[in-house]
């Protein structure tokens, strides 16, 4: 007979919750935190918005190089906007502002900056010049195929 040792084991309260998604940064959009400290997450991928208890966790796994968002249930409510031929996002945010209000009022996500890196090879040096006529035709580029909404300036 041989006798073994007890081991414990510790487990933080995050690592005890659900994972109710991981998606990739780009598939994924915080919408904020009402004042009942509930947590709102739209998912991109299947059109839904949850709402939890937990705030989004990034992370960036082995396999890409792109940052990832956990979000931990349960979900308190869920809301599949591709049932309503009438609701999306800002009628969200607006619902929810009127029902609970929210600690911060969300940006509307058309309006989100969302962060993007890009790696260029060169051809030849950079003058910087050429990096701010770059910009001025990107930004351009931009203004023309997503306007800012009436009353907003860029």
């Amino acid at each position: 007979m041989t006798t073994t040792q007890p081991t414990q084991e510790t487990v933080s309260a995050t690592d005890a919750q659900s994972v109710l998604f991981d998606r990739p940064a780009s598939s994924y959009d915080y919408v904020g935190q009402d004042t009942e400290d509930d947590h709102h997450h739209y998912d991109r991928i299947t059109n839904t918005i949850y709402v939890t208890r937990h705030a989004p966790e990034a992370f960036h796994p082995d396999h890409t190089d792109e940052p990832w968002i956990r979000v931990h249930g349960p979900s308190r409510h869920t809301e599949h906007l591709d049932e309503y031929d009438d609701r999306d996002v800002p009628e969200w945010i607006t619902y929810v502002h009127s029902v609970r209000g929210w600690a911060e009022y969300p940006t509307p996500i058309r309006t989100r900056r969302i962060p993007t890196h890009l790696t260029l090879e060169l051809e030849r040096p950079v003058t910087p010049g050429d990096i701010e006529r770059a910009y001025c035709e990107l930004q351009s580029l931009v203004s023309r195929t997503n306007p800012a909404p009436e009353g907003e300036h860029r």
